[in-house]
């Protein structure tokens, strides 16, 4: 009988150890590298942990993932927030799935797309996103934009130009130039100003110049930084990091039930957030719509781009 109890009792204690061990398998280990630490990163890590509470999600530095590489390996998915954790997540691995925040669409050419099984969520907005805002906030049918080499525009875009009946015009600079000059030209020959993000064209060093010489001449700037509405812009559509959270929240669930290997490939974030500035609108006698008319206008009609090989 005594010996009957023991086996009994060691059944008892040896069980939920079985039945643990069995659980932490099958929990999905998701690593998640970040570039650095700031606020931004962190809203987005709060997002995706609200959203699958379920995950077992492990977050490092990428200080801390260069000590321990191998933390890689061990992981079901990788999300990376910003363009070194990304690239050194890809360079020591390319099989398991990885997801990429934080990065532009030229970072993405650059490094990202030569390589299998990566998802990245932009930060650039679609154009189409900006040419809709615009015609909602102004009456104006020429819009012009600077940028350092000429930039094909899609069918899409196209098309939404000939359907809102705008007319866009590029005008390049050399890199490293001044912005001024081809500005005030396009200041003569447009009724709008939309700044595109590249910071070797809006900087801090840049900025105060350009907003300054559009204002002088009544010529609202739309732009993709709220940061630049507080500065004097008029608008900006752009996603913020609950957006892209939201979104990346989505395609690790895709990503989690899909496992087959597809090319790389990138998508505009599928949330986003609208900002103006009413003092500058009162200032050039614009009667702002209701946010929620904004947002709902930019939505009609808008087709995301999802391209799988550039």
């Amino acid at each position: 009988m005594a010996l009957l109890l023991r086996q009994f009792l060691l059944l008892l204690i040896c069980l939920p150890v079985n039945i643990i061990q069995a659980d932490d398998s099958s929990v999905k280990q998701i690593l998640i590298i970040k570039s650095a630490d700031n606020q931004y990163y962190q809203k987005t890590l709060q997002v995706l942990m609200q959203e699958h509470s379920e995950l077992n999600f492990h977050v490092l530095s990428l200080q801390q993932i260069q000590k321990e590489p191998a933390q890689i390996e061990q992981s079901h998915l990788v999300i990376t927030l910003g363009i070194k954790a990304a690239t050194f997540a890809i360079k020591h691995n390319w099989d398991i799935p990885k997801i990429h925040a934080y990065i532009t669409r030229r970072q993405f050419q650059n490094v990202v797309h030569e390589y299998s099984n990566s998802t990245a969520v932009l930060l650039n907005q679609p154009l189409e996103r900006h040419l809709r805002l615009i015609k909602i906030l102004t009456s104006v049918n020429s819009i012009g934009i600077i940028n350092q080499k000429p930039r094909q525009l899609s069918a899409q875009e196209k098309f939404t130009l000939q359907q809102l009946k705008l007319e866009l015009k590029q005008y390049h600079i050399e890199p490293n130039a001044s912005p001024l000059p081809a500005l005030r030209r396009l200041l003569r020959e447009n009724q709008v100003l939309l700044a595109q993000a590249d910071a070797r064209i809006y900087n801090r060093n840049t900025l105060k110049g350009i907003l300054l010489t559009a204002y002088r001449r009544n010529i609202p700037m739309i732009s993709y930084s709220p940061a630049h509405v507080k500065a004097g812009a008029l608008a900006s559509v752009y996603s913020s990091p609950v957006d892209i959270g939201k979104h990346v929240s989505e395609l690790l669930e895709k990503k989690l039930h899909d496992t087959e290997t597809r090319s790389a490939q990138y998508q505009y974030a599928r949330y986003f957030t609208v900002a103006t500035n009413i003092k500058v609108a009162l200032s050039l006698g614009i009667k702002l719509p209701t946010h929620s008319r904004i947002i709902e206008f930019i939505n009609q009609g808008l087709v995301l781009q999802q391209l799988d090989n550039l």
